[in-house]
């Protein structure tokens, strides 16, 4: 099968390599579409090394998640169920996957639509729900809310039930799409406003850490708490320890690296039923063949980059 391999350059490149063998658990799938994201450019610089459930290949491999079609039955599968998921190395003809850790396609989403989905909403449910406790009604404040995955945040916490979703960008021009998203509000900085403070926010999703991270604590409600999922701003920030105990907040970091494959089949298991539902679809900002991977990879640096990368795959 053709694959994509980071080379010595470093420069993406499609390889024949073996058609990967599914294991008693897996699925074999026939990649459609593959979605690229920040990570897979800090593996290319060695920079990151993912070792979560999801991962099973070599990290010179390209590529986290996916749309396709099931090869042959495995477990609740049968042969040419469409489906999306997670896995290792998915710029490439062929996955293997664990069958619990496979999504269905909602109707009427394309191939390329739904390769960009997996990775933000296991991201920002897992974040929203399970780390930040959210609660129906609460307020949440989304920073970084113009990058695929904030899009995808401001639109399920406007979905599950958020009394109000209030997004930043550091782009005004951008700010039209956070509202479309679901948001009922954006924050256009630096410097951001500061009239949310003292009403504040229960839960904050902060995608890009550094100077922002300072800037929103503030703008937190006693007994709140921020996620910290990204951080494209900075990998320090300078923090009111003041402000974080008076007001008895809670500062929680996540990612996905160290997760077993039994965590992560019980978040896929509680995304399953809201799939279907979740009424926005993922913001494309470009589509490239296999063979454009390097070209690809030039859009996935751009700091003009305003969606999802997706790599399309034929057979």
């Amino acid at each position: 099968m053709r694959a994509v391999r980071t080379v010595t350059g470093p420069r993406w490149t499609v390889v024949r390599m073996p058609r990967p063998v599914p294991a008693p658990e897996e699925v074999l799938v026939r990649v459609r579409a593959a979605g690229l994201n920040r990570a897979d450019v800090l593996m290319r610089d060695d920079t990151y090394v993912p070792d979560d459930a999801g991962w099973s290949v070599a990290t010179d491999r390209v590529g986290f998640e996916f749309s396709g079609e099931v090869v042959e039955s495995t477990g609740e599968w049968s042969a040419g169920d469409a489906v999306l998921g997670q896995a290792g190395g998915t710029c490439a003809e062929f996955v293997t996957v664990d069958h619990r850790l496979l999504l269905r396609r909602p109707a009427g989403w394309s191939w390329t639509e739904a390769a960009a989905a997996p990775s933000a909403l296991l991201t920002e449910y897992d974040a929203l729900m399970h780390v930040g406790g959210f609660r129906p009604g609460e307020t949440v404040l989304v920073t970084g809310a113009t990058s695929a995955v904030g899009l995808v945040a401001v639109g399920l916490a406007s979905y599950l039930g958020a009394g109000r979703v209030v997004g930043t960008t550091r782009r005004r021009e951008r700010a039209a799409s956070v509202l479309a998203a679901g948001a009922d509000d954006v924050l256009v900085g630096p410097p951001l406003r500061a009239e949310y403070t003292g009403t504040g926010f229960d839960v904050v999703l902060d995608h890009v850490g550094g100077a922002t991270l300072t800037a929103v604590i503030p703008l937190v409600r006693p007994g709140g708490r921020v996620v910290q999922i990204g951080r494209l701003g900075g990998g320090t920030a300078l923090l009111d320890l003041e402000i974080l105990a008076r007001h008895r907040l809670s500062l929680i970091g996540t990612t996905f690296r160290g997760r077993r494959l039994p965590e992560l089949a019980n978040l896929i298991d509680a995304l399953r039923p809201h799939l279907s539902e979740f009424p926005r679809r993922p913001l494309i900002d470009s589509v490239f063949s296999l063979e454009e991977i390097e070209d690809a990879y030039e859009r996935l640096a751009s700091p003009e980059l305003f969606g999802k990368v997706v790599i399309t795959v034929d057979h």
